[in-house]
């Protein structure tokens, strides 16, 4: 989970401070504000840091469990949070056909070759949140059972999002 905040902290602590500076900049004049340069940095360093520690900090309160799951080596179910799970018939007669699949589609996968399962997580942006989950491929009855979890717990869109991903993995596993 670091590595998508890695390039988001820096970006939007640079922004938030120069929009600050920009601002007493333009409300105090160009004369006081050249005056009290250093005080103005400081207090909008300071602000800067609070505000992305308050703002990042209670995204990744969201974000902890699910992305932590699921960029975790752990192959187990989740125990936890809301999920949606089906067991879907699949055309892939091996786990590698399956796995082929989910690589192709998915921008990062985890395989468990022993548990015959797969973890992936869909594209992440603050824009649109997304879902991950975990297949679990059954080659007596070629079924997959997948459990697909929202990255920022429930709600009506979550919901929705979740319901629409399972559709785009069924038509992914089923053909």
């Amino acid at each position: 989970m670091k590595r998508y905040f890695s390039y988001a902290i820096p970006i939007a602590f640079v922004i938030y401070v120069l929009i600050l500076l920009l601002f007493r900049l333009l409300f105090d004049g160009y004369s006081t504000f050249i005056n009290e340069i250093y005080q103005n940095l400081f207090i909008s360093i300071l602000s800067g840091i609070i505000y992305v520690a308050l703002f990042f900090g209670f995204i990744w309160f969201n974000l902890k469990n699910t992305l932590g799951y699921l960029e975790s080596d752990s192959f187990d179910e989740p125990k936890y949070g809301h999920k949606l799970v089906e067991e879907i018939e699949t055309k892939c007669n091996d786990f590698n056909q399956l796995k082929e699949i989910f690589i192709k589609h998915f921008p990062s996968v985890k395989v468990s070759e022993d548990k015959s399962a797969i973890k992936f997580l869909g594209p992440i942006s603050l824009k649109r949140w997304n879902a991950g989950g975990i297949s679990y491929f059954n080659p007596d009855n070629k079924k997959v059972k997948v459990i697909l979890i929202p990255y920022m717990g429930y709600s009506q869109r979550s919901e929705k999002l979740l319901k629409d991903e399972m559709d785009k993995i069924k038509n992914l596993v089923h053909g």
